[in-house]
């Protein structure tokens, strides 16, 4: 996993890690060889996603996380990147986050993004002192769906064309988490 600081066990073969520079290369990879799947949801993921995009991301996080605090994790199985998940959206001042993550293909349907969602939540809600965090997904986005709803997140509703999606408005189906109703999960 290339130059890692650290890492975080979620689950067997499954840690969460901060991206490094030198992660750049393999992001390229996984994003391109699953371009399709990714963009059916995320704007991101485009056919010419580069070098130079992946570096800056991973620039803007590291960023984030040194002036902010802000969690954005790549999810690794095996030792092979598979993911990602961060935080979105951030309003400190009201101690509320928005959660937001991508899966390879070939990694959905083994509870990798529930045990890594499930990990970074705890973290927010019983270690940073976060009061609120947001899981906002398309509706017709089964798989993310049942991740907030495997977590006992509470739907709230559906905002309206709130995202852009190439040349489309989407909907965002909103379910949340508050510090108070996470306990000790």
């Amino acid at each position: 996993m290339g130059g890692m600081r650290f890492a975080f066990p979620v689950g067997a073969a499954v840690e969460l890690s901060p991206w490094e520079l030198d992660m750049a290369d393999i992001m390229v990879v996984v994003v391109r060889a699953n371009q399709e799947h990714l963009s059916r949801y995320l704007s991101w993921p485009t056919k010419d996603y580069g070098l130079s995009a992946a570096e800056a991301f991973i620039r803007q996080a590291q960023r984030q996380y040194a002036e902010e605090g802000r969690l954005t994790l790549g999810i690794w199985e095996h030792g092979q990147l598979v993911g990602g998940i961060g935080m979105n959206n951030t309003q400190w001042e009201h101690r509320a986050t928005a959660l937001g993550y991508w899966l390879a293909a070939s990694a959905q349907g083994r509870g990798i993004m529930t045990r890594a969602a499930r990990a970074v939540v705890n973290e927010l809600l019983r270690f940073r002192g976060f009061n609120r965090v947001v899981i906002a997904v398309q509706p017709d986005n089964r798989a993310s769906c049942a991740v907030a709803e495997r977590l006992g997140f509470q739907w709230e509703g559906v905002s309206r064309q709130v995202y852009r999606h190439g040349d489309r408005f989407v909907d965002w189906a909103i379910y949340a988490m508050l510090a108070a109703d996470w306990g000790d999960r």
